[in-house]
């Protein structure tokens, strides 16, 4: 691996160069006894077949492969442990939380479900496919971008949205655990007037009898990027008509001067009595916090920091929080994918409703569409007044190149510190 690839506050360990490039990746949460050292992730795959850029050929849905591919992270290394071709692009892929569970979404408008089954005397696992759900007819070419679950599963089925390339946004209920079968709307929740590309929901507060917002973003450059669905608590088994739930937004927003390609809700602005605080990212290549309701002064959305990282922000992902309410004072620390710029690590600061971000390490890729951390037991939200004790640890990262066909682990160390030119 490159070493010079690296920017400071990051140490390279080991890479592998794969058969199909990478496109999105996930470790498995946390779990005493399946995960007990947060050593498993899923890596998914896609390639547009080459004969399709052929424009005799360019009169039907496009051909795409892909591969779902489980590691087992060892002493800094990925080790290949399982494989299955998808016979379609993976574009995202998502475990449901708390279990071995994942959902993958594909190129030809189909939702897979798959589990990790226990082999080798329990010491080991393989991808077991459970159901394959095809929810829009191959013949439409319709390509399901991105996913995120219902953030309110507790003993109930579980339930996700999803994003098309048509720009429509659809809820997907299954009706059981077992995923079977899923409940079909009356018709898309709404729509954006381009590509859909991301999605992120937020709960109003910790009680799942409480609404919940989700925010879509797409590539609406000309109107609203960035859309918010309010609904109620999804009950079990209940038709709902959600596009009959979803009222007109009332102004345009638009965070990025390009498509909005990654939302997440931080944690702690999302109580019922606090407006919803986002981090986005876009085509422009920078992030941003951003206040879409307003803030304490306004109902206008407002942008209440931003900086620019560089690539174009493709993911973003919340490796762990500190927060003190009563101070009105939170760190995040931030693993964003940046399409042209690879991986970075930040850290996103409120202190006293004035934000900052900042950049701690760096990772050098071509065109890195996913990146994930490995778990551990302190991965989890904590509230609290001492504002450091997670941040000063290392913390094993993956991150991929897709033009490269690479899989890079490496490791983030807080006490190298970060310079721009390094």
């Amino acid at each position: 691996m490159d070493v010079r690839k690296h920017g400071k506050g990051t140490i390279p360990l080991s890479k592998v160069v794969l058969d199909l490039p990478p496109s999105c990746i996930e470790f498995v949460p946390w779990l005493d006894v399946a995960n007990p050292n947060g050593k498993w992730f899923v890596l998914g795959t896609y390639e547009l077949q080459k004969e399709e850029f052929d424009e005799a050929k360019s009169s039907g849905p496009q051909s795409r492969n892909g591969s779902l591919i489980l590691f087992k992270l060892e002493d800094g290394k990925a080790i290949q442990v399982d494989s299955v071709l998808t016979g379609s692009a993976v574009l995202d892929l998502h475990f449901v939380p708390g279990t071995q569970a994942f959902a993958a979404t594909d190129s030809t408008g189909g939702i897979k479900i798959f589990e990790l089954e226990e082999t080798a005397g329990d010491t080991s696992f393989s991808l077991k496919e459970r159901f394959h759900h095809q929810v829009f007819p191959v013949e439409d070419d319709i390509l399901i971008l991105s996913f995120t679950w219902y953030p309110f599963g507790g003993q109930n089925p579980p339930s996700l949205a999803i994003t098309l390339s048509t720009g429509a946004i659809h809820v997907i209920r299954f009706t059981s655990w077992s995923f079977e079968s899923y409940l079909s709307e009356h018709g898309p929740l709404h729509e954006h007037t381009q590509k859909a590309e991301c999605c992120a929901w937020s709960p109003y507060s910790k009680d799942p009898t409480q609404p919940s917002l989700l925010f879509t973003g797409g590539d609406d450059v000309r109107e609203s990027s960035l859309l918010i669905a309010q609904l109620p608590h999804i009950k079990p088994n209940v038709e709902y008509d959600f596009e009959e739930l979803v009222r007109p937004q009332a102004m345009k927003m638009r965070p990025h001067e390009s498509g909005l390609t990654a939302i997440l809700p931080l944690p702690g602005s999302c109580f019922s009595d606090t407006k919803p605080i986002l981090l986005t990212g876009g085509y422009d290549g920078y992030i941003k916090v951003y206040a879409p309701l307003g803030d304490t002064f306004s109902n206008r959305p407002k942008i209440l920091a931003e900086l620019e990282i560089g690539g174009g922000v493709w993911k973003l992902k919340l490796m762990n929080y500190e927060m003190e309410r009563t101070a009105q004072t939170g760190r995040y620390r931030i693993l964003a994918s940046c399409m042209h710029a690879g991986s970075r690590v930040l850290d996103v600061v409120n202190m006293e409703s004035q934000w900052m971000i900042k950049i701690l390490g760096a990772v050098g890729h071509d065109l890195n569409y996913a990146s994930d951390f490995q778990p551990r037991d302190d991965s989890v939200p904590i509230e609290t007044a001492h504002l450091h004790t997670i941040f000063e640890k290392e913390r094993v990262c993956v991150s991929t190149s897709f033009y490269d066909r690479l899989l890079c682990v490496w490791k983030f160390d807080p006490s190298l510190g970060y310079k721009e030119d390094a």
